[in-house]
């Protein structure tokens, strides 16, 4: 699929021990108290059957290998199928670390992933049609499936949470660490492959499944900051990525705010949630 490239703007907003990628790591479970997921009850698929199915609408940095990606994003809760056709409605909204000279194509995908998940599937540890925080990870033999963790977070309409994946040692283990907040979802050993680059995204699966965000209430991005040896930058949002014509809109943030960005489904005007 066509990436566009955009220019990192070198200003450091934090510094944080680096671990190179590609570990032997460990998984620490899951953490936080357990919370009541609010959302109100299922929603529709769209009504609109001409879009692209996998669509995605955000940034993504090319020719640099980061180590971390991090962003706040707020919650939505969009439309999606219920998988009566054999394929579950899937929307989310999520921070990422990828070798994207790969393809995302079964044996394996090399990518490390944090942020939020809508999905009719009762296979990924969460309650179907319920919005929840999740982690993905793979390496090059192996693609995991997501898996929600609905007691790291609540999630709410107005809400914004930040979500978080990096390198890392924990318990003198080299992994790649998934937050949520300040919520450790896992930790896990991504295998031996080199990101480069941090993608912040929203995404949807099928073309009835809505891309996060109505012309109402965009999906938001705020903070937008990968990791490259150690040091936090900032990523300018001027420039959108996936966004062919009636699957996503993309508006960047102010001159004054520049990684921030908005993102929403232009086929819900004003909304196709409830």
């Amino acid at each position: 699929m066509k990436r566009q490239i955009i220019q990192r703007v070198a200003r450091i907003a934090a510094i944080k021990p680096f671990v190179a990628f590609g570990l032997y790591g460990i998984d620490t479970g899951q953490a936080g108290a357990s919370q009541q997921v609010v959302q109100p009850n299922a929603y529709p698929c769209k009504t609109v059957v001409s879009e692209t199915n996998n669509a995605f609408d955000g940034i993504l940095t090319s020719n640099e290998t980061p180590s971390g990606a991090k962003a706040y994003i707020n919650d939505y809760f969009p439309a999606i199928c219920d998988g009566s056709g054999g394929i579950p409605g899937n929307s989310s909204a999520w921070v990422m670390i990828t070798d994207d000279s790969r393809p995302y194509t079964a044996p394996g995908c090399t990518l490390a992933q944090s942020g939020w998940l809508s999905t009719s599937s009762n296979s990924y540890g969460g309650t179907p049609y319920y919005a929840a925080p999740f982690y993905e990870y793979g390496n090059t033999s192996v693609c995991n499936l997501p898996v929600q963790v609905p007691n790291a977070a609540t999630l709410t309409p107005g809400g914004t949470h930040e979500y978080q994946v990096y390198d890392t040692v924990i318990n003198r283990t080299p992994c790649t660490a998934f937050y949520v907040d300040t919520v450790l979802m896992a930790c896990k050993n991504t295998g031996g492959w080199t990101a480069n680059s941090a993608q912040f995204l929203a995404e949807r699966h099928h073309s009835n499944d809505q891309i996060p965000g109505d012309t109402g209430t965009e999906e938001k991005f705020y903070s937008v900051e990968s990791d490259i040896s150690g040091a936090w930058y900032n990523e300018p949002a001027n420039l959108p990525v996936n966004q062919s014509p009636g699957d996503g809109g993309f508006t960047p943030g102010p001159s004054n705010d520049p990684n921030k960005f908005f993102v929403w489904d232009p086929n819900c005007n004003p909304t196709c949630s409830y």
